[in-house]
């Protein structure tokens, strides 16, 4: 009698990151179940007015070429909502780095609004983006998670192979 050798099939988790610079979605589909709602990760800051996340007004520089002394106001290149955005961007990014060493997923779908994407592209592990198999550059926040996840899907479909992660 010949042993026939054991086939061991690897589970195949997929984990779905619908984001924006406001909240993250997290959802999962496996070959038994379907898109299933995982958490969500907010960032308060990113809802607020530039006003409210900063207490001060820009600030002074003092010029003193002439006789008299000059007040300038500095610009303002630093913006409370880019800094916001980041920093829940390396929020997001944790929390993937952390369920992949976990094993909590096989691949990964990063769907985000076009800027947000960069910024976690930033911030994502090398260990994460090996798991990375499509990345979607629409923000899909209304409906219900399986008219989300058929959009989702569709998308992937329309994607060129090259450009799928």
């Amino acid at each position: 009698m010949i042993k026939k050798p054991k086939i061991e099939f690897k589970t195949w988790i997929r984990w779905y990151v619908l984001a924006n610079q406001t909240e993250a979605s997290l959802y999962r589909t496996t070959r038994e179940t379907k898109f299933k709602f995982i958490e969500r990760l907010h960032n308060q800051a990113g809802r607020k007015h530039e006003r409210d996340l900063d207490s001060d007004g820009p600030g002074k520089s003092f010029s003193s070429a002439s006789p008299s002394t000059i007040h300038h106001s500095l610009d303002r290149s630093f913006h409370h909502h880019e800094f916001a955005a980041k920093q829940f961007a390396k929020t997001v990014a944790q929390r993937l780095d952390h369920a992949a060493s976990e094993g909590l997923y096989t691949e990964l779908v990063l769907v985000c609004e076009p800027q947000f994407l960069g910024l976690l592209r930033a911030e994502i592990s090398d260990r994460v983006r090996k798991l990375i198999s499509h990345e979607v550059n629409r923000e899909y926040s209304n409906g219900s998670d399986q008219e989300m996840h058929s959009l989702i899907l569709k998308a992937m479909e329309e994607m060129p192979r090259e450009s799928r992660a």
